[in-house]
């Protein structure tokens, strides 16, 4: 395996990346790391959890070691050729392809952890889009038996809110991120397996904005709700679709004129019908919901362009047109190409970043890259999930978790 041949590399890259990163988050953010001493010394493996509410969580939770990382990465990332060359080469990633089983990546981790290296993995598969925890990946805790090295979690405060997964702009904030290990070698290889998943369970519990409310911290930047239509696509007040566009600190509807003001804690303002954006986020899917009921010929539909390639390899372009949602079925419209996809042969669905939707059909890898100015792949991803019968109501899942 590749990422095992150029191990002191990967440690002098390691730490070259790590100190300009730092000293950023310690200017801009006052970045406090606590709990160093749960971390394992330099010879010995462990695997290494966190939070994840942001594409910053890798960098920040790097923080507390020098030792090169070798994170568990969404195999989206490694379809350009640059990319894969950064991600492999020069950060020693592990690809996975996200809601499937894949044995390669099993295998590789048990490379790295049997040559003492350090395995990064976000338990929850995916980062948040509200600040609240998501459910488990089924499976996590038979991922640590079979490994058998402590696990370390690293508790963040102030990271989703400094760059949510939906923002466009930095929005800094002061981070506090603190080490634990939940779980010793001996454990891993002893416990029972509803006992792993227990202690996951507790570790994985956050509410960023609870956490806001209980030490509030202000946010820096003048573009606080920029990007917030990726995330939150219906008007509360008219209750239309799509209608919803950001700028500065503020996000409209242009059907109705409702405004809505994000002040400077992150927090909509207090004049809307919802306290905070999880509210919002559970009253929306549970609208989506009642419009599956519906039986509309049409459910969603967006200008796209449409990818494929194999899993883990460059997807080449098959065509530009629209991407349309029916109740059974995804069906691209192109200039001269028409592709079908049935719900039901559709596997491993998923957002990657905000405006991609990636799928696996007939064993291909399938890429829906929306073309508007801040698409939502969130919207096609609950939408799917509702009428694959996939979806669970967000409070279900996080009594799940907890």
């Amino acid at each position: 395996m590749v990422m095992l041949l150029h191990k002191p590399f990967l440690q002098i890259f390691a730490v070259i990346i790590r100190f300009p990163i730092y000293i950023y988050l310690l200017f801009t953010s006052r970045l406090t790391i606590k709990g160093r001493r749960n971390i394992p010394g330099w010879t010995k493996p462990y695997l290494l959890m966190g939070d994840h509410g942001s594409y910053l969580d890798p960098f920040i939770t790097s923080m507390g070691t020098l030792r090169p990382i070798h994170w568990i990465a969404a195999d989206g990332n490694f379809r350009n050729g640059v990319m894969r060359f950064l991600m492999i080469f020069l950060a020693g990633a592990i690809a996975k392809t996200k809601n499937h089983s894949d044995m390669k990546s099993l295998m590789d981790m048990k490379a790295v952890a049997s040559l003492g290296g350090i395995i990064g993995l976000f338990p929850e598969g995916e980062m948040t889009w509200h600040g609240r925890n998501k459910a488990l990946v089924p499976g996590t805790e038979k991922l640590i038996r079979f490994l058998k090295i402590p696990v370390v979690y690293c508790h963040m405060q102030g990271v989703y809110l400094s760059r949510p997964r939906w923002s466009t702009k930095a929005r800094p904030r002061k981070m506090e991120i603190r080490f634990e290990t939940i779980i010793t070698g001996h454990e891993a290889a002893t416990l029972k397996l509803s006992e792993i998943r227990d202690r996951l369970k507790k570790a994985v519990i956050y509410d960023e904005y609870a956490l806001q409310q209980r030490d509030p911290r202000p946010l820096k930047g003048k573009h606080l709700a920029e990007g917030l239509e990726r995330f939150l696509f219906i008007c509360p007040h008219c209750r239309e679709m799509d209608f919803l566009e950001s700028r500065g600190m503020n996000l409209h509807c242009t059907n109705c004129g409702w405004i809505m003001e994000v002040n400077h804690l992150g927090f909509p303002s207090k004049a809307d019908p919802f306290e905070d954006f999880y509210q919002w986020d559970l009253w929306e899917q549970r609208q989506l919901l009642k419009l599956s009921q519906q039986e509309p010929s049409v459910y969603l539909q967006d200008q796209c362009s449409l990818y494929c390639g194999r899993p883990k390899r460059r997807s080449t372009l098959q065509g530009v047109g629209k991407a349309v949602l029916h109740g059974d079925r995804i069906v691209f419209h192109g200039s001269s190409i028409q592709f079908l996809f049935p719900l039901e042969q559709i596997t491993g669905l998923n957002v990657f970043k905000s405006g991609y939707v990636e799928f696996l059909f007939n064993k291909m890898q399938y890429r829906i890259a929306l073309e508007a100015d801040h698409p939502s792949g969130y919207k096609w991803d609950i939408m799917c999930r509702i009428l694959m019968g996939q979806w669970k109501d967000p409070e279900e899942s996080c009594d799940e978790s907890e």
